[in-house]
């Protein structure tokens, strides 16, 4: 999938920031996200895109004669965004760089000079900052995920290892940098070194609230290589008669846990919708609804099967299950989970989310796999 599609989806979700830019603001975000809860084809996802580009170009338009040095940040990251670095280096030329400001600016013009292609001048932009503010952070890894993309590798391997010795006691940032180093040890076909280095990483965040999610992602871990479970018993399904794993050997299966209430779900829809139409001969996937238990069973279902009504361009077979067996079998904690099985019946890779960023590790690994059935 192009690199645009995955640029346009980001700030969707990041307009809270930009509240003094438009007086109407908020309902505008309220459509867009009634929009974006329905994509379920690339194409819908590609019109929708083209959509939020034009509206955020009009939210700067009609602001760009009042905005503060903060909201000029802004607008230049929200133009980054939409892949116009040239026209958000114009606002920031324009920033009055202060104490409160400079981390958020250096971040920005590392994220600008990036996406024009001057690597080595947005890791020096990078290399200003103080890492202890997490947004900035994730910004720098967001970087390193592009640069694998791009197949820098070593420049990529220094953003990661640049955020680690930072020592940031942040789950989200020192996982998305060991999961930064995991993807280029296995692009570097040095796997099992990957997920040596992934799983002593997380060892050393001692962030006691956050042992409980470090220990499930263990778990998780402890998974691979083990024969895959047979889903409990379906009570509703859609596009297929019957789902089960066992009919899916020979090739590769993809288990998508979701749930409509869960934003990476709604956003990866339509991305496993055009990689499971390209690749359907050597990939099968099986998409899972995940319900809260303190819902109403018979409340589920009927907003299931509305749900999946809206969305009946999904090609890949759906379903609710009878019961939590299947998601303790596969350690679901959080949605969207991502479980892939071998054709041998085994699982061989887990994913945690959908991260909303240039390299995507699911994708790329769904990629590889429809690419070539042997891997």
């Amino acid at each position: 999938m192009k690199k645009k599609i995955i640029l346009f989806l980001i700030p969707l979700f990041a307009l809270n920031l930009f509240a003094g830019l438009k007086n109407d603001y908020n309902e505008t975000l309220k459509k867009l996200k009634k929009e974006a809860n329905l994509i379920a084809t690339e194409n819908e996802l590609i019109s929708f895109n083209k959509k939020v580009k034009s509206t955020y170009l009009n939210l700067i338009k009609e602001n760009q004669s009042n905005l503060t040095d903060e909201e000029k940040i802004l607008a230049a990251r929200l133009l980054n965004e939409i892949d116009m670095p040239e026209k958000a280096l114009s606002f920031l030329k324009k920033v009055k760089i202060n104490k409160e400001n400079k981390n958020y600016y250096y971040a920005t013009l590392g994220q600008t000079y990036f996406l024009s292609g001057k690597y080595n001048e947005a890791i020096k932009s990078f290399e200003t900052i103080n890492y202890s503010q997490p947004r900035v952070a994730l910004d720098f890894i967001n970087v390193g995920f592009g640069l694998l993309k791009r197949e820098k590798y070593q420049l990529a391997k220094k953003v990661f290892q640049k955020v680690l010795s930072a020592q940031v006691n942040n789950i989200n940032v020192r996982y998305f940098a060991a999961l930064g180093m995991m993807e280029y040890f296995e692009l570097q076909n040095k796997i099992k070194e990957g997920e040596n280095y992934f799983s002593e990483i997380l060892k050393t965040i001692s962030d006691k609230n956050e042992k409980t999610l470090i220990d499930n992602v263990a778990s998780q871990l402890e998974l691979i290589g083990k024969p895959a479970f047979e889903l409990s018993n379906t009570v509703l399904t859609f596009n297929k008669d019957k789902i089960s794993i066992s009919q899916n050997k020979g090739k590769y299966t993809l288990i998508f846990f979701f749930a409509g209430r869960s934003i990476g779900s709604v956003i990866a829809m339509p991305y496993i919708d055009g990689v499971y139409t390209k690749y359907k001969n050597r990939i099968s996937v099986i998409g899972i609804n995940l319900f809260p238990k303190k819902v109403d069973f018979e409340k589920q279902k009927k907003f299931f099967t509305w749900y999946i009504t809206q969305n009946k361009k999904i090609k890949y077979p759906v379903a609710i299950l009878e019961n939590d067996k299947t998601y303790k079998d596969y350690r679901v904690y959080t949605l969207p989970h991502f479980v892939f099985i071998d054709p041998e019946g085994k699982i061989s890779k887990i994913f945690i989310g959908f991260p909303q960023r240039q390299f995507n590790p699911m994708l790329s690994y769904l990629e590889k796999i429809g690419k070539n059935k042997k891997k």
